[in-house]
């Protein structure tokens, strides 16, 4: 099976990622991480084919992979021979987060985000996109505004994203929404997708939660 993650970063910006898994079979595991860049380039664990007993877990810290570059933004695949869960872990020097990795069955070609902010009360919104088909896929982002249903475009779309990457829709950067925005997202792939958004404020407070698979 195939566990993704959506983002994984490596001494990016002071951030840092860790992907714990677990194996959740009921014999002995193998496990295989593979890290890829925004622009495609991928990077093995240096704990590839790790053995993983029933019920036992393992940390894939980014600090401690000495393959990756000093400097790494990215996403990862986890797949292993037997069925396997994750959670990821993101912290910096002031903030942390935790969200579950994605199994390959929850992955589809329509993904929906029920709450989308552009300089909202200082609170803005990064919805970062994975790949998780076996080919290249173009992701389309629309954002639909709550107060009046007007519906704008990113300007990256389509959005050309290779197996395994991902891209983050980071709304300060779409120059087609207006500052105040309030409302939602709806992003459709031509191969399944996944995704989580995040959210910062002004305080430099940061949260993030999964985005949400649906059956097109």
């Amino acid at each position: 099976m195939k566990l993704y993650v959506p983002l994984a970063k490596r001494n990016f910006f002071g951030a840092d990622t860790g992907i714990m898994v677990q194996n959740v079979g009921a014999t002995t595991g193998t496990v295989y991480v593979e890290y890829t860049t925004t622009g495609g380039t991928a990077y093995k664990s240096k704990d590839w084919g790790y053995s993983l007993g029933a019920g036992a877990s393992k940390s894939f810290c980014l600090p401690s992979e000495t393959g990756l570059p000093s400097t790494f933004l990215g996403s990862a695949i986890v797949t292993g021979t037997q069925n396997m869960v994750a959670i990821v872990n993101e912290e910096t020097s002031s903030t942390r987060t935790v969200n579950a990795a994605f199994a390959d069955l929850s992955a589809s070609t329509l993904v929906s985000v029920p709450l989308v902010k552009k300089a909202f009360f200082g609170n803005n919104t990064g919805i970062i996109i994975q790949n998780g088909g076996a080919t290249t896929a173009t992701v389309d982002v629309a954002y639909k505004r709550k107060s009046d249903g007007q519906i704008f475009y990113s300007k990256d779309n389509p959005k050309t994203l290779g197996p395994s990457a991902s891209y983050s829709f980071y709304l300060p950067n779409e120059t087609g929404v207006s500052n105040g925005f309030l409302g939602s997202a709806t992003i459709t792939g031509t191969q399944d997708i996944v995704g989580i958004v995040n959210e910062n404020s002004a305080s430099m407070d940061y949260y993030s939660t999964n985005a949400f698979n649906l059956t097109p």
